[in-house]
């Protein structure tokens, strides 16, 4: 009796384990890896919110002991872009907290929007004027916001000038950063406002040698 191979059978329970695939018992459930992972960077966010916490609960009490009154998220605010400034607390600190809150942004305009939406019939007469103020704060934020990115690129523009004078390589890497592809409008912008900025330092050092 001959057997054709085409009726013999690979898939059967003979197989050796070392032959057959081994599948994991609930391949609808992340791996372990993954888990820790995730479990690691939770408690690093923790740990940045907390960070974050103490200085909005530092500025909260300076803001209780001054004469004037200024909001203590304002002082919480100023108080930590002095500590990133002098770097007694490094942005890799906080970084992952920070995005985390960018996020999910969203989510912490819902109770605002619940007030706004219960007490309405209180605003209701004064709302054209609520409008007006929103759109002058509005441009004023743009506006702002704008002279920042230009003061910011020009110093960075003269940052890598100096850096250029030490060290070259130095200042190759900082521009293959700043010309990598832009994941955000945002970024595209800025990349846009430091090409300009750069040419016109450049411009500048060519008229000064002139």
């Amino acid at each position: 009796m001959s057997i054709s191979p085409g009726t013999i059978r690979t898939d059967g329970p003979w197989m050796s384990p070392a032959a057959t695939p081994r599948q994991k018992p609930f391949p609808h459930l992340p791996s372990l890896d993954a888990a820790k992972t995730a479990s690691l960077g939770a408690v690093r966010i923790a740990l940045q919110l907390l960070v974050i916490i103490g200085v909005c609960m530092v500025g909260n009490d300076l803001a209780a002991k001054l004469p004037i009154a200024i909001p203590g998220t304002i002082i919480s605010m100023v108080l930590l872009l002095i500590l990133l400034a002098t770097g007694v607390l490094r942005v890799l600190y906080i970084k992952d907290a920070c995005e985390f809150l960018l996020g999910n942004m969203s989510v912490f305009f819902i109770p605002a929007g619940v007030s706004v939406a219960s007490g309405f019939s209180a605003i209701a007469p004064e709302l054209p004027k609520l409008l007006i103020i929103c759109a002058i704060t509005t441009v004023l934020v743009f506006a702002v916001t704008s002279a920042t990115v230009v003061v910011v690129m020009r110093w960075q523009t003269r940052t890598r000038s100096r850096c250029a004078q030490s060290s070259p390589l130095r200042l190759d890497e900082a521009q293959r950063q700043a010309a990598r592809p832009a994941g955000s409008a945002v970024e595209a912008a800025v990349n846009a406002a430091q090409m300009v900025i750069e040419q016109d330092a450049a411009r500048d050092r060519k008229d000064t040698r002139a």
